[in-house]
């Protein structure tokens, strides 16, 4: 199962790509649990600890926080998980690259970028290897690739334990 993170100030934006994210995994087979947030100190440590991926926004509105701080957050506890900012901010991308994100994707944008970049997820999951073991959370995962996406950007991977 892989842990999915999503943190935006906007509830309705927030509900938005966590609808999305499930969409989309549930159509690859790929098990997946999304938790959303609008306010990330609601975010409790053991979220954090389990995340795989995170979707932040960068600009929280009237919060003494913004998405670098939440991903400076999960870096602390995760430092394998892959980051991806979803904003309207591009100004904001090279600080990003201080927390290691995987990946920016414009708000006006989610609904046509959100699926063709997922499947650029992969390298961050799958192993060089078309099939290996990867280690996570305490468990032996077995993961085994279709056909490996860096061969083939749009291969989807297959996910097993």
């Amino acid at each position: 199962m892989i842990n999915i993170l999503i943190c935006d100030d906007d509830s309705s934006f927030a509900a938005r790509l966590k609808n999305l994210s499930e969409q989309y995994f549930s159509v690859h087979g790929i098990p997946a649990a999304v938790s959303a947030f609008s306010d990330a100190e609601e975010i409790g440590s053991e979220t954090f600890a389990s995340c795989d991926i995170a979707l932040l926004d960068i600009d929280y509105v009237s919060k003494p926080y913004n998405g670098l701080d939440v991903a400076r957050r999960l870096r602390a506890v995760r430092k394998d998980a892959v980051l991806i900012f979803i904003t309207n901010y591009v100004e904001y991308a090279p600080e990003g690259y201080e927390v290691r994100a995987f990946r920016y994707l414009l708000k006006s944008e989610i609904d046509r970028k959100f699926a063709p970049a997922s499947p650029r997820l992969s390298p961050a999951f799958v192993p060089r290897a078309p099939s290996s073991n990867y280690p996570a959370r305490g468990r032996l995962w077995r993961l085994t690739c279709r056909i490996c996406s860096m061969w083939n950007p749009s291969a989807t991977p297959s996910f097993t334990t």
